[in-house]
């Protein structure tokens, strides 16, 4: 199975590197960075589904948004970062339109059995991990994605948040109501950060399994807000008589419970 990560670095693209003013979703004087237009937001969205449509014709099994580590995704989750006024702004929903927009429109785009994946952070980078979990959670629920990938930088670290203190990272941000989507899919989330060997996987993976089928106590799993209506206004050509280079099926159907990687992750 292969996966193309795409992502868009935002305010983190050095000027000098990309040869004009980096962008973010509001004017960031402490990188430089300028506001993106409305205009620019559409345009950020169709780049991304553009990507995986290349992706896909490439032969690649799927894509992975980075929605993490301070990237523009994150960026647009982020309360502190993004300060819009328009649809793009404000609220969770809108704060996090982006990215299911970007989704939306690779699933109009690209064939059913091409994999999508998500990557988030739920600290750093102005993320709150109450908003993450509900975000998470939401990824689910849409039955369009089909794993998530938590950056937690130290999977055994305690929150920073005090509401959280008294259990591990992961512990917290995978502790969410549901873990499939509403076809009665299994929707796998890993999470990444200082695992170095199978010890430490099974070391990360060991809370999970205790915990699995139960809510932590004090902290009840999030609710979302109500929407209304589809999100995406995106309406990507479609990739209908283009050469694709055949792929397995079905292989994210039977995503192993437990990897290791050079990144080390635990995948459930």
């Amino acid at each position: 199975m292969a996966i193309v990560q795409l992502h868009h670095a935002g305010n983190r693209a050095p000027a000098e590197l990309i040869g004009t003013t980096p962008v973010c979703p509001s004017d960031d004087p402490d990188t430089g960075a300028r506001a993106l237009t409305d205009a620019e937001v559409q345009a950020v969205i169709a780049d991304f589904v553009a990507g995986a449509v290349r992706s896909e014709r490439a032969g690649f099994d799927g894509v992975e948004l980075h929605g993490a580590h301070g990237y523009l995704i994150c960026q647009f989750l982020s309360s502190e970062l993004n300060r819009r006024t328009d649809e793009y702004g404000g609220s969770l929903e809108n704060r996090s339109r982006l990215l299911f927009e970007i989704i939306d429109g690779i699933r109009a785009a690209c064939d059913d059995d091409f994999i999508v994946c998500v990557r988030l952070s739920p600290e750093r980078f102005g993320m709150q991990l109450g908003e993450i979990r509900v975000v998470t959670q939401q990824l689910i629920d849409s039955g369009l994605v089909d794993f998530i990938d938590l950056s937690l930088w130290d999977c055994f670290k305690r929150p920073e948040e005090a509401e959280w203190k008294g259990r591990t990272l992961t512990e917290v941000a995978t502790d969410i109501e549901r873990r499939t989507d509403p076809s009665g899919r299994r929707v796998p989330l890993a999470v990444a950060g200082k695992i170095h060997d199978p010890a430490d996987a099974e070391r990360g993976a060991r809370p999970r399994r205790r915990r699995r089928g139960t809510r932590a106590s004090g902290h009840p799993a999030p609710r979302l807000p109500a929407t209304t209506g589809a999100r995406s206004r995106v309406h990507p050509e479609s990739c209908a008589g283009q050469p694709r280079v055949p792929r397995r099926r079905g292989v994210v159907r039977g995503v192993h419970r437990l990897h290791v990687g050079m990144e080390g992750f635990v995948a459930d």
